[in-house]
């Protein structure tokens, strides 16, 4: 793991909060509207809560309580950065019953999987296996406008530290949760 990064992949809190609970390892990508396309810049980022696109119809209900009404009204000003991921590998995800084997593996409801399968058809989704890391203490940060937009990546204003991060899951865990990524991505 490097010792610093100055790079950040956006996500929605709801879904930073799954990762940091070791509920999910997977991220779904294609790109924002700003983007052509999805690139992997790095196999190694700070995670960026958003929050202008998460919404409780987007999510299973099961999961409804981890939104909270203040992270619906998020105004920015402060970031929170605790969440560091390195990627395991990528898959291209196939088609859509790829992701519905791996329902108990995320947070996200079929409604959402399939918009994100007809938003830009011509550009594939991906599905990233990331390993998550919790920072001892969180790094808080000054929202600037250079993070504003619809893009995966922010360059932030400044390298933050990544030692002393721990592990989420165990690496049997997280060995387990990716085996069972790998087993239905490659299926389909």
């Amino acid at each position: 793991m490097k010792a610093t990064n100055d790079l950040a992949l956006k996500e929605w809190a709801v879904v930073i909060k799954a990762m940091l609970k070791g509920r999910q390892i997977l991220l779904l990508r294609k790109g924002g509207i700003e983007e052509d396309a999805f690139q992997l810049r790095s196999d190694e980022f700070w995670l960026f809560p958003t929050y202008e696109h998460q919404s409780l119809h987007r999510i299973r209900p099961e999961f409804h309580d981890w939104l909270t009404e203040k992270e619906q009204a998020h105004q920015h000003s402060k970031v929170t950065l605790e969440a560091y991921g390195v990627v395991s590998t990528a898959f291209r995800v196939p088609h859509a019953d790829a992701l519905q084997a791996l329902t108990d593996e995320h947070i996200y409801n079929e409604e959402h999987i399939q918009q994100r399968l007809r938003y830009k058809p011509e550009l594939p989704l991906y599905v990233l296996a990331v390993r998550i890391y919790r920072a001892p203490t969180p790094h808080v940060i000054d929202y600037h406008p250079d993070y504003a937009g619809c893009r995966s990546w922010v360059p932030l204003k400044q390298a933050l530290p990544t030692d002393e991060a721990v592990a989420v899951l165990s690496d049997e865990a997280f060995a387990g949760k990716l085996q069972r990524l790998k087993t239905a991505l490659v299926l389909y």
